[in-house]
């Protein structure tokens, strides 16, 4: 629900992350008070929680409700959380990296230990999930073997909160893997070789003769994409016309 100033989020009720803690409104008010809120973790305050200059406050009145607060109206915070991705981190995974739940002098002889030249730099490499596939997530899938690999498989999240009509629990697949090769010309090879369970970028039309003629010896199908483009509509809301007319 948003309001003037304020939006209020409820969250599910029995929401996990990926390795079975509790997601609460607690990982919400972390990742501001926390995160965003130390200037040496983050020297740059993201634009998009702030108005007027002002940035976004948050609360948690309860373990289910998230409150942001702004110091003036914000007509698309929705629509920008949509795009920028929920603002919360694992709080019990994160916080020993983070004062004042470790103390700072802990955390930097942590850190000079392991080789980084700064404190943060452990918390650096912890919060992130392509340097960490311990890391929680609350998304469908979470990277099950560690980087720099070659093969990158990604196993679905069991604590995912997604269902379908039928009660089933989402995603359906319970492993994806990606291989890292060197230019598109090499994903064509592999493709016209069967080597692809599935693949849409970096397959160019221009190459559909080619794929169709060894289809039957590389034990693929190939699907052409028939959708001609989505249709946009733009209300015209700065208008003082109500007759003003949608463009699309």
């Amino acid at each position: 629900m948003v309001m003037n100033d304020a939006s209020v989020f409820h969250l599910r009720k029995g929401l996990k992350w990926s390795d079975g803690h509790p997601l609460t409104s607690e990982d919400f008010l972390f990742y501001r008070e926390d995160i965003l809120g130390n200037e040496e973790i983050s020297p740059v305050f993201p634009d998009w929680l702030t108005v007027d200059g002002r940035a976004v406050e948050v609360a948690a009145p309860d373990a289910h409700t998230v409150v942001y607060h702004f110091a003036g109206a914000y007509g698309i915070f929705l629509e920008m959380l949509a795009f920028q991705g929920s603002p919360l981190a694992p709080k019990h995974y994160l916080k020993p990296y983070v004062p004042p739940y470790t103390p700072l002098a802990d955390l930097e002889r942590r850190a000079r230990a392991e080789g980084h030249d700064f404190w943060t730099g452990p918390l650096d490499q912890a919060r992130n999930h392509n340097l960490n596939s311990d890391l929680p997530t609350w998304r469908p899938f979470k990277i099950a073997n560690r980087p720099p690999a070659m093969r990158v498989v990604a196993e679905r999240n069991p604590y995912y909160w997604k269902v379908d009509p039928a009660g089933n629990q989402l995603p359906y697949i319970d492993r994806v893997a990606y291989v890292f090769v060197q230019n598109s010309d090499v994903v064509t090879m592999k493709a016209m070789a069967g080597e692809v369970g599935f693949q849409a970028r970096r397959i160019d039309a221009s190459d559909y003769p080619v794929f169709m003629e060894n289809r039957e010896r590389g034990g693929y199908r190939v699907l052409r994409d028939l959708n001609p483009g989505a249709i946009v509509l733009h209300l015209n809301q700065n208008s003082i016309d109500n007759r003003s007319p949608l463009r699309y």
